[in-house]
């Protein structure tokens, strides 16, 4: 049997016989098999060599087409799931498509400013003087619970300092005295005359209001206000923490 007949047989192909005929890398498959989203047939327990059947090539081209249009691999695995309802892809399809629109935004957004650059040169950068608001405190129910919830929801990129009696936990963002300070206090003990004495409400600037949303309930927040766009305001949305504090999300 030759080479081209072995290709167009219905038995196991090798893992470059599967990208010659699908168009992508030997590097591409191995990353989408090592994710679980192309797995190979058969993998030889010996060589470990991984082989291929020519009807995977349908999923690989499905594949290759929500790749282009940048779906994440996450989602593409859910779209692709034999189990998905059509709602469940069309929502998991509209949702993609508002957040390229988002990104279209962003981008038409920064393509304004360098415009404005060209035309007008680089702004000297301008520092607040006088007051400013730096601290932000949150009563919520257990310290640990709290401080989880908002590094994983976040990915906050900061210090987490504990009181001196263990009934509270400072979230410190930047360099005390500098510009980009601020603190987030998170108080447990009912009896701080500092603590306030209802949930709270603040807001979050985030880059995919979308994706910061979903990720802040898989933290353990509860979804508020799904995302949208009001008229002539930003997408929005708002979750609250384990401790019901209210949190808006807006597109920075």
């Amino acid at each position: 049997m030759d080479q081209a007949e072995v290709v167009l047989s219905d038995e196991f192909i090798t893992i470059g016989q599967f990208a010659g005929l699908s168009g992508l890398s030997i590097h591409t498959l191995r990353h989408w098999s090592d994710v679980g989203l192309l797995v190979p047939a058969a993998v030889d327990e010996v060589t470990r060599y991984r082989r291929y059947r020519r009807d995977q090539l349908d999923r690989a081209s499905r594949i290759q087409a929500l790749r282009r249009v940048d779906l994440p691999i996450d989602e593409i695995q859910r779209l692709l799931n034999p189990a998905v309802t059509p709602d469940d892809a069309d929502q998991i399809l509209h949702h993609h498509r508002e957040r390229l629109v988002d990104q279209h935004e962003l981008s038409a957004s920064r393509l304004r400013e360098v415009d404005r650059f060209l035309k007008e040169g680089v702004p000297i950068p301008t520092f607040q003087v006088g007051c400013r608001p730096v601290q932000i405190r949150l009563p919520v129910d257990d310290l640990d619970v709290a401080v989880a919830f908002y590094q994983q929801a976040f990915d906050l990129r900061c210090d987490v300092r504990y009181g001196d009696d263990d009934t509270s936990r400072t979230i410190v963002f930047g360099e005390h005295g500098k510009d980009n300070f601020f603190v987030l206090v998170l108080v447990s003990d009912i009896d701080d005359i500092d603590r306030p004495a209802s949930p709270g409400t603040f807001g979050f600037y985030v880059d995919d209001v979308d994706a910061a949303h979903q990720r802040a309930v898989a933290a353990g927040g509860t979804g508020l206000v799904a995302p949208h766009q009001p008229d002539k305001l930003s997408r929005c949305s708002a979750v609250a923490d384990p401790a019901r504090n209210w949190i808006w999300l807006d597109r920075r």
